[in-house]
């Protein structure tokens, strides 16, 4: 089965099989389709290798599925429904295994096995129940901040101090300094980083904006809560699935209060990248980015609006650490301040060190990155 997984040839096997090294082609099929017959009749919705107990946070997400089939008008697309369900890996029981209940065989099933050999798959369909259309209910959410929003985490001033050392490694002009993304990264290892097992849920055939889709989305992830044990558990969407996921937690209240319904990072990344336009629109940020040919006049509209994710994705943090460049040269003429080359040794020390040992150690670097904390508080 692993070879016609890998090489999909049905030759490969044959020729294998005459060397008495495999069975047949026909077995092969035969095993595959049995089992996933036997995988379809479980009746937990959770796959094998979830873990099912509520001390590991367990969520899924789901989205559409494009097989990339296009229509004259463009409707209609074979778009499916995929969901994945994460879930943390214990560190102490990392090879943790859950033990699935396999239903029982009939003597029937085994007689009607030994006469007739599936060697072909029947889809099954999930049956999904149609939604009556109701009239739209408009949301009216009070957000309000949580106390504990308030509260400052107790690795922040570690976090301003590896954001400041960066600042400082490309005002320095240091070679081989990565961005934002990988100068954190190059500071983790393996061991630092929580691992999590992802696995793929039964596929859904209809698009994901469908409203009866959306509603069994939302009844799978309350299985999967309640089959994990958790009290609550977190539905991750994109923009047009949530809008009707949300739309069906407020008309249904309190049916599907412990769904925590938000998005995902990608869609939170492009409205933050909007807001940002928002603010600098007409701040002549944009005409210098096109005189030094960071960004074409043409695009200028479209970085704005956050409408192009990876350009956004790399001209926001180069326009922030060139500002603050700025900002810490201008702290630096006011309160006339140099980086000596003591300063400049340490922070080279700083850049190659690791996340549980990145500690300053020159009493001068600390004292002035403390006096620039305070400076961008006043300024």
């Amino acid at each position: 089965m692993s070879l016609k997984s890998l090489t999909s040839s049905r030759k490969i096997i044959d020729v294998i099989h005459r060397y008495g090294h495999c069975i047949s082609y026909p077995a092969v099929e035969e095993l595959e389709t049995e089992a996933t017959y036997t995988s379809i009749q479980q009746s937990s919705i959770c796959p094998e290798a979830i873990v099912k107990s509520p001390h590991l946070c367990t969520g899924d997400a789901f989205d559409n599925f494009d097989r990339f089939v296009e229509t004259n008008s463009g409707k209609d697309t074979l778009h499916d429904t995929v969901g994945i369900i994460y879930q943390n890996i214990d560190l102490d029981n990392p090879d943790e295994s859950q033990l699935i209940s396999l239903p029982a065989v009939s003597n029937e099933t085994l007689l009607n096995s030994k006469t007739r050999r599936r060697r072909t798959f029947e889809a099954v369909i999930m049956d999904v129940q149609e939604e009556p259309v109701s009239k739209r209910k408009k949301i009216d959410m009070n957000l309000s901040a949580h106390e504990s929003e308030y509260l400052l985490p107790g690795n922040f001033q570690l976090y301003k101090m590896i954001d400041t050392t960066w600042m400082i490694c490309h005002a320095l002009q240091l070679p081989d300094v990565p961005m934002w993304v990988g100068f954190n990264s190059s500071l983790l290892s393996d061991n630092d980083n929580l691992q999590q097992r992802v696995s793929y849920l039964t596929p859904i055939n209809e698009s994901p904006t469908n409203k009866s889709v959306v509603l069994e989305t939302m009844r799978q992830s309350q299985k999967i809560c309640e089959e994990v044990k958790q009290s609550s558990i977190q539905v991750t969407y994109d923009l047009a699935i949530a809008k009707v996921a949300l739309q069906f937690q407020v008309t249904n209240k309190p049916s599907f209060d412990n769904l925590f319904i938000h998005l995902g990072p990608f869609h939170i990344m492009m409205a933050y990248f909007k807001a940002v336009g928002k603010v600098i629109i007409d701040c002549g940020l944009t005409n210098i980015m096109v005189q030094s040919n960071l960004l074409a006049s043409g695009s200028v509209s479209g970085f704005l609006e956050g409408k192009h994710f990876n350009r956004c994705k790399r001209l926001h943090p180069l326009m922030a650490v060139g500002l603050e460049i700025l900002h810490f040269n201008s702290f630096l003429e006011m309160n006339n301040k140099v980086i000596t080359d003591d300063m400049a040794e340490e922070i080279a020390r700083l850049r190659t060190s690791s996340l549980s040992s990145f500690k300053i150690q020159n009493e001068e670097l600390n004292e002035l990155m403390n006096n620039y904390d305070i400076y961008k508080q006043v300024r």
